[in-house]
């Protein structure tokens, strides 16, 4: 061997251990002795590399490189035959596994940016720093001629996929070299050969970069990581499906199934601060009781004053910790994209909990929760409009907040059967309005009234969506599953009410409920205080003074949350996914929204989430079944208040 071919000690002793964890099929990850870093995720017959230059600002690039399933970056003035000795172990070794070896080498275009060059208003603002010339293609392929327009092609054309601004990214596939200008390549032909390994390389035009400050976009940045991760895995699974002997069934199958260090943290921590507070607890009064009787002794015409709990944490102090979380430290694409949703989402709660009685929360609560659609109005007034006042005599017979705290604990402990780290308590507290779940624990109110006919029907509203959930989440490696995904409860709230109509407690009583609370956010939303809110549920529809009371205070609370319109919306949506011939298991795995799915199902493909262990009882009622076959051939609410 040639002295120039003489590989350095320190990387005899990388490669050495390297090969040895791949045989074993261990997870690498490793700093190497350049500098440069070595990450496998597992053994898989591909590595995306990337030589950095010493002069320029490439962190872009290396957080593209990053986010891969397995990646090399190593200095690009390093010694070549250092890195030439360890990418042939890695590809010698996996590929006498796997029978073949896949090797996308990518590096950016050189700006060639003239004095004199402006960035058209268009392009700036869809994050394409393009001249007024006409720009080269964003991704250059480049492959040997025997794979150019086979393999690769899959590449192109997810490539093109990716929207950049408000257009799709160009690619194009030619058969230059197939290494960076100004380096050598990364083996040779008959290295390759040899190895049974196809090398490829992408050039990769920076689009993403601010032509005037030399900075990247940062969203784009973002989310070309995730679209250009799964252009990449697919490219993989053709090759990994043709070529390689290893069975995989789907693309997301070659991603990532372990999180790193900082991805954990990053998962624990959000969870810690969601943990640290109970946000409705924080926005329902403690004296209602007490506000009853002033509004009733005051005739019903003037507003009663309302208390909350003290708060425990300073929400300013929680902010801090959430934008202090170094999310840009996560690889994964993924979890990243869900990590920031869910910041976002908490930053938002924060905000309202210091708006708390203040004319500012009613709007945060309506950019919270959304907008009240039309077609929900509609609906609910249709609902009042058919339903009779008087519609459910069995209401009369009701049972007690401790009696129905017993058929809680009843119903948790057959989930205990099925998951033994089920642990939720149940508990009958004076301060409570109604029922509510929070962190995992069912809390009754010491006035809750529950009718017999009903009290069935809201043990799998509570315990058998809301509790079976927050445990499907808590399951899970992953946190966020029973913290809840950014606005998970519109889902949530649907499918309770939905297993309320399966075990036949859907009563027209609670349809009508449904529909006055939804009213009463329309009335809120409009500027009617509590008083005349009151007046229109109690005298325009005719509902008990104490009923009334009870929905017009939960929807004023905090000063106005507008939470209650989502139990109503939140049914037509999954009535909706049903009817469109969807199943009703996905979206029980943890608290999440179904536009989730796909990132739920990327997650289960790559192992990082597991199937969920509890399947609710509601599924077993007799009838229950057939009504779900029933409502995949469509059905509205009003069709359900035939029934």
């Amino acid at each position: 061997m040639k002295k120039s071919q003489v590989v350095s000690e320190p990387f005899e002793e990388v490669i050495a251990d390297v090969t040895q964890k791949l045989k074993e099929g261990e997870q690498v990850r490793m700093e190497l002795p350049d500098g440069g870093m070595l990450h496998f995720d597992r053994p898989l017959p591909f590595l995306v590399v990337f030589r950095k230059p010493q002069d320029g600002d490439n962190r872009a690039v290396r957080l593209l490189v990053r986010s891969q399933t397995s990646f090399l970056i190593a200095p690009a003035d390093g010694k070549l035959e250092d890195l030439k000795a360890l990418v042939r172990a890695i590809a010698k070794t996996i590929s006498k596994k796997s029978g073949a070896f896949l090797i996308v080498e990518i590096w950016p275009e050189q700006p060639t940016f003239k004095s004199g060059d402006t960035v058209q208003e268009d392009d700036a603002e869809s994050g394409r720093p393009s001249t007024k010339s006409d720009p080269a293609a964003d991704f250059h392929i480049r492959a040997p001629r025997e794979v150019a327009y086979s393999s690769v092609s899959y590449l192109k054309k997810d490539l093109e996929k990716i929207l950049i601004g408000h257009q799709n990214a160009t690619a194009e596939i030619s058969l230059d070299d197939r290494h960076p200008p100004g380096l050598m390549q990364l083996l040779e032909a008959d290295d390759l050969k040899e190895m049974g390994a196809l090398l490829i390389g992408l050039e990769i035009r920076p689009f993403y970069i601010n032509s005037e400050s030399g900075r990247a976009y940062p969203l784009l940045l973002r989310k070309m990581a995730r679209e250009l991760s799964k252009a990449l895995n697919r490219t993989f699974f053709e090759f990994v499906r043709i070529q390689t002997n290893l069975d995989v069934s789907h693309f997301q199958m070659l991603g990532r199934q372990l999180m790193t260090r900082p991805a954990r943290e990053i998962d624990i921590d959000l969870a810690r601060i969601d943990d640290s507070f109970s946000f409705l607890q924080l926005v329902t009064p403690i004296n209602i009781h007490e506000a009853w009787s002033y509004f009733k002794s005051n005739h019903f015409k003037k507003t009663p004053l309302f208390h909350y709990r003290l708060m425990s944490e300073d929400p300013e102090i929680l902010k801090r910790e959430l934008y202090n979380l170094s999310i840009e430290r996560v690889e994964d694409p993924t979890l990243e994209f869900m990590f920031r949703e869910k910041r976002s989402e908490l930053d938002k709660m924060l905000t309202l909990l210091t708006e708390r009685g203040k004319p500012e929360f009613m709007p945060g609560s309506m950019q919270y929760y959304g907008p009240l659609e039309e077609s929900v109005t509609n609906l609910a007034a249709d609902l009042l409009s058919a339903i009779s006042p008087n519609s459910d005599s069995s209401e009369q017979n009701m049972i007690s907040p401790d009696d129905f705290a017993e058929m809680a604990r009843k119903e948790i402990d057959f989930y205990h059967t099925q998951y033994e780290p089920i642990d939720a308590r149940v508990c009958v507290q004076d301060d409570i309005a109604g029922l509510l779940v929070s962190n995992g624990n069912l809390h009754i109110g010491t006035d809750a009234r529950i009718s017999t006919a009903r009290a069935e029907a809201l043990i799998q509203h509570e315990v058998g969506t809301h509790i079976l959930t927050y445990y499907n989440g808590k399951a899970q490696p992953l946190k966020l599953l029973y913290c809840g995904l950014p606005r998970y409860e519109e889902l949530q709230e649907g499918l309770a009410v939905l297993s309320e109509y399966l075990v036949g407690g859907l009563l027209p009583s609670r349809l009508r409920l449904l529909a006055a609370r939804v009213i009463t956010v329309q009335a809120i939303m409009r500027g009617a205080d509590f008083v005349e809110s009151f007046h229109i549920l109690h005298e325009d529809h005719e509902f008990d003074a104490r009923e009334a009371f009870t929905i017009t205070m939960r929807v004023y609370r905090g000063g106005g949350l507008t939470k209650d319109a989502i139990y109503l919306k939140g049914l037509m949506r999954v009535l909706k996914w049903l009817e469109n011939g969807n199943e009703l298991q996905p979206l029980l795995i943890g608290k999440i929204r179904e536009d989730y799915l796909p990132l739920i199902n990327e997650l289960l493909h790559r192992r990082i989430l597991r199937p969920a262990p509890l399947s609710p009882r509601y599924l077993e009622f007799p009838g229950a079944r057939e009504k779900l076959e029933q409502l995949k051939k469509g059905s509205s609410v009003l069709d359900l208040l035939q029934e």
